[in-house]
């Protein structure tokens, strides 16, 4: 769809950032804003598209990752560094001088598109859409772990949850690596194969960090 040169696809893309661009005049276009385009216009028209991606930088949280500067975004990054990943993780990534901006960036600014299967991503993005808020900066409305029903939750916390899952996924690569390989392990397209198996694993990180936050 988007292969030829200047042709249809193309074009829809350019029209739809450049609309983007002058909505958010503060933002403008940065490189990420293609990736979530692209994958929208693969289901819907430009008109709906533009309306979809406005409502995920008011409604669920875009805006505070794509703010001028990226303070947001190294924020979120520093989160989920600090307050979701597994700490035989975090501690071997530390003795190898990753920092999460260094594979996190990409996985946050495109919401994991060309990171894991595109099946995938529409798993992860049907949860960001469906039950993520934008919340206030840096608080995520309350919600209770074990309650029935759909739970509304803070669109970062989708994003954390989901990267501790394909960091679990990665565990016993990461831990056996040295510099190199752990980066082309969390850099490269990570071939999920069960998409179920991904959400059960996310649901599972976001809940043991709910119940951590409890007194």
């Amino acid at each position: 769809m988007f292969r030829r040169r200047y042709r249809g696809g193309q074009r829809l893309l350019f029209r739809v950032l450049h609309a983007l661009s002058i909505y958010f005049p503060d933002v403008g276009y940065v490189q990420g804003m293609a990736s979530l385009a692209a994958t929208l216009l693969c289901y819907f028209d430009e008109e709906k598209c533009f309306v979809m991606l406005v409502r995920m930088w008011q409604v669920r949280g875009l805006s505070r990752l794509y703010r001028p500067g990226f303070d947001g975004l190294m924020a979120a990054l520093h989160e989920f560094e600090t307050g979701w990943l597994n700490k035989d993780v975090s501690r071997k990534l530390s003795e190898l001088c990753i920092d999460a901006t260094a594979y996190g960036t990409r996985w946050y600014l495109t919401l994991f598109n060309l990171s894991i299967p595109f099946a995938a991503q529409l798993r992860v993005w049907d949860v960001f859409l469906l039950l993520g808020t934008g919340g206030s900066e840096g608080a995520a409305p309350k919600a209770d772990a074990d309650a029935e029903g759909p739970v509304l939750v803070s669109g970062l916390e989708v994003l954390h949850a989901t990267g501790a899952a394909l960091v679990h996924a990665l565990r016993e690569v990461l831990l056996d690596s040295d510099f190199e390989n752990a980066m082309k392990a969390l850099t490269s397209w990570i071939p999920i194969k069960d998409e179920d198996l991904l959400m059960k694993v996310t649901k599972a990180e976001w809940k043991t960090r709910q119940g951590k936050k409890k007194p």
